[in-house]
């Protein structure tokens, strides 16, 4: 696991909103507040994988999406 020195970490412990599974994502507040202030949430947050992005933005975990998508197909 990677760790960063944040100025201001946060952790967002999150539960997908279809399977219930529980996660932390940790990243630092001052990036989110840019994101949530009209950011591009790839640039403030480039360092998150993009499962831990998809998470924060609409709530359903990779697994999740991923049966989802192949669902409706």
């Amino acid at each position: 696991m990677v760790r960063w020195n944040f100025k201001h970490p946060v952790t967002f412990n999150i539960d997908c909103k279809v399977c219930g599974r529980h996660r932390q994502i940790t990243c630092d507040l001052d990036d989110v507040e840019s994101w949530k202030n009209g950011a591009f949430v790839k640039d403030c947050l480039n360092y998150l994988h993009s499962d831990q992005v998809e998470l924060l933005v609409t709530g359903t975990c990779s697994d999740c999406l991923n049966d989802t998508l192949a669902n409706d197909h």
